[in-house]
């Protein structure tokens, strides 16, 4: 080992520019591996050129030294380097290659070639802040490398190399240019520094596979370029890279994300164990939920705008859940969903384009929007506090509302627009407000009214269908009858306010589950044509009768209505202007227009 001071302008191979001594003869051998190298104050300013592969122990420039060295080869340091505000440092074309176990020192001079640390093991530590303008090429091949201190700006990109390095430690990792990539697939290997991407009007560029761990990724600023480009986090980590969108999202075990900004993805395969806290949103095109006791949890809303797949091969195992907690789940895009364990949304679920749940299990949600339709063999499950808000499509699923809290209705509820699907009230409170419950295809109601379930307020059927009704349905408000026939059945009956019809345009029968009573406490008004009447009647053989129930304080007009096996002895006299009555008890068929409210022409009036 020598000591070399620079003396002299020229290239590092020449003789001729270095000395044994400081501000000693020119004419030592120029520096090689081992070698503690210096430029200083009796340095004469000496400009250096590392002209060929070269290599030295240490590189310290001291003093008042304002020379320039330039980087056009590779220069291999093994100990400290240091430089200083005074000097230049210049050159595009060559490496310099750090050591760990050492302290590097930039004086806050830019490095305009690349740099790299790829020996061994250990710990490098950053007595400054440092900014590369070439390539840093950070790991090895095999061992941990820590970095310690300061920040370490990248400006032409990083490079994580080896398949099982690990890159560790304190100092800041910047991007502010190039592309961040990895050799070898870096399969078992991860980066756990501090990563910013901050490019300002720079386009930045991911590729290849980051496996991250441990630490936090935020983006800043700059056009990101991901292409293919796939995150993978292997710990627990903070993710706070709202602005840029990652193409695909692999966690690899069991971890912990903390989000501390929305986050988004393409594609998410979710592990078999993870949690995601902070309140934000997560945003992608597809996922795929698998594993055979997965636990997912999100503290934040979940937006899948696209498929999404679920490979569980088995169902839940004791304690398995699937919880998206204190959030909502936007579902759009038109997929298939065949649930393997019950999924639970503690918001707000949104269909936005016709989606499919399938499998025999419970979606489990606060609240309900759809915007597109939403069917399937699965159970829709209110068992928290919620709206479920009336929109352009409907929900044709299995529903039950079993709640500590309180549901909201909103708006018409579109319910069972296609299939027979099954509404069931357990438990909860129901707040109905104006709302109404707009009915296109058969079903069943079980929601029991009265004090013991829940009280609808306008219910409307607006297509031929039959209406099973297994527990007492109740409507403060009005229940409309289409222009197509209704088959009512079941073992219950219905107490409504008012009972009416859309606009009659042929002949309609309505037919009434025989012994099952339905109530009207205000007002019944069907206006059929002379052509074509309205028929009301028992469901059951001739002589097994239909209640309809009339209150003594209700209005009535009735217009072309028939009536056969139906029973109203339990209330008022009916009376139908026009009408046939067959084997009716109470009904009353007038020849007086005027009895039932009806003009010259058979119309309401």
């Amino acid at each position: 080992m020598a000591n070399r001071f620079a003396v002299a302008s020229g290239n590092w191979n020449d003789n001729n520019n270095w000395a044994a001594t400081s501000g000693g003869t020119p004419g030592a051998s120029f520096p090689v591996a081992g070698d503690v190298v210096a430029f200083d104050s009796l340095s004469g300013n000496a400009n250096i050129t590392v002209n060929v592969a070269s290599a030295c122990a240490s590189l310290v420039v001291s003093g008042t030294y304002t020379g320039t060295l330039t980087f056009n080869a590779a220069l291999v340091t093994t100990s400290t380097v240091t430089f200083i505000a005074g000097m230049t440092i210049a050159g595009t074309a060559g490496t310099l290659q750090v050591n760990t176990g050492n302290t590097i020192t930039s004086g806050g001079k830019t490095l305009t070639c690349n740099f790299t640390c790829n020996n061994g093991g250990g710990t490098l530590t950053l007595g400054d802040s440092w900014t590369v303008n070439g390539v840093a090429a950070l790991g090895n091949s095999a061992s941990q490398q820590t970095y310690n201190g300061n920040t370490l700006t990248c400006a032409g990109g990083i490079t994580l190399i080896g398949v099982a390095s690990t890159v560790i430690g304190t100092t800041l990792l910047k991007m502010t240019g190039g592309t961040l990539q990895t050799t070898n697939a870096w399969t078992t290997g991860s980066l756990k520094l501090n990563l910013n991407f901050d490019g300002g009007a720079n386009t930045l560029t991911v590729s290849g596979t980051l496996r991250y761990s441990g630490g936090t990724i935020t983006y800043v600023s700059g056009t990101m370029s991901m292409g293919t480009s796939i995150l993978v986090l292997s710990a627990a980590s903070t993710l706070n890279t709202n602005g840029m969108t990652w193409p695909n999202y692999q966690p690899v075990t069991s971890i912990t994300v903390t989000m501390t900004s929305d986050f988004q993805a393409t594609d998410i395969q979710w592990p078999t164990f993870a949690a995601w806290s902070g309140n934000f949103v997560i945003t992608c095109a597809t996922m795929t939920t698998q594993g055979t006791t997965s636990s997912l949890t999100i503290s934040g809303n979940l937006n899948c705008t696209g498929l999404w797949t679920d490979v569980t091969s088995v169902a839940w195992t004791q304690g398995g859940a699937f919880d998206i907690t204190a959030g909502s789940c936007t579902m759009s895009g038109t997929k298939t969903i065949t649930l393997t364990r019950d999924i639970t949304i503690t918001g707000t679920t949104t269909s936005s384009d016709a989606n499919v749940i399938n499998g025999a299990f419970n979606w489990k949600t606060g609240g309900l929007t759809t915007t597109g339709a939403l069917t399937g063999t699965a159970t829709m499950l209110f068992n928290g506090t919620g709206t479920w808000t009336g929109a352009a499509a409907a929900l044709s699923m299995n529903t039950t509302i079993n709640t500590a809290g309180t549901l909201t209705l909103s708006g018409t509820i579109l319910f069972a627009a296609s299939g027979t699907p099954t509404l069931t009230w357990i438990a909860g409170t129901v707040s109905r407000g104006s709302s109404i419950l707009s009915i296109a295809s058969s079903c069943t109601l079980n929601t029991l009214g009265g004090t013991s379930g829940m009280l609808w307020q306008n219910i409307t059927l607006t297509a031929a269908l039959t209406l099973t009704i297994n527990a007492l349905l109740q409507a403060d408000g009005t229940l409309t009858l289409p222009n197509a026939a209704v088959t009512f059945a079941g073992t219950d009956g219905f107490i409504v306010n008012s009972l009416t019809t859309a606009t009659i345009t042929a002949a309609r029968t309505y037919t009434m589950a025989s012994g099952e009573t339905y109530e009207i406490t205000n007002s019944f008004t069907v206006t059929g044509l002379v052509a074509g009447h309205v028929i009301f009647a028992g469901s059951a053989a001739a002589g097994t009768k239909a209640n309809i129930v009339l209150d003594g304080p209700a209005s009535q007009s009735l217009g072309y209505v028939d009536a056969t096996d139906i029973d109203s002895s339990a209330g008022q006299s009916i009376y139908t202007f026009g009408g046939t009555l067959t084997r009716t008890v109470n009904w009353n068929n007038t020849s007086s227009s005027s009895r039932v409210g009806l003009n010259a022409v058979g119309h309401a009036g």
